[in-house]
């Protein structure tokens, strides 16, 4: 039987990229799914992206054979990397 998707999985726990990126493998790329609709749900490692609005600087379109592995080895904590992008634009430069 295929599983409906009609709400978010439970139990996700992550510190860093590379373990949330594990954990949504593991949880949704390559498995079969249908909306409550019956209309199957097909999930890909690109998909990432999108799912956790990932940017870099102004980028935000990206290819994953080239930031998969990237992303595997992004193991800082997140809120690290959160607190130091939040410093950044807080600074202010005198002119």
């Amino acid at each position: 039987m295929v599983p409906l998707i009609t709400k978010p999985p439970a139990g996700l726990v992550f510190v860093s990229l590379a373990e949330l990126y594990e954990q949504f493998c593991d949880v949704l790329v390559g498995r079969e799914f249908l909306c409550p609709r019956d209309i199957p749900i097909v999930i890909g490692k690109e998909h990432f992206f999108h799912l956790t609005k990932l940017q870099k600087g102004l980028q935000t379109q990206f290819d994953i054979a080239i930031e998969e592995p990237l992303i595997k080895n992004t193991n800082q904590r997140l809120w690290s990397l959160y607190d130091k992008r939040k410093a950044l634009s807080n600074t202010v430069v005198d002119s």
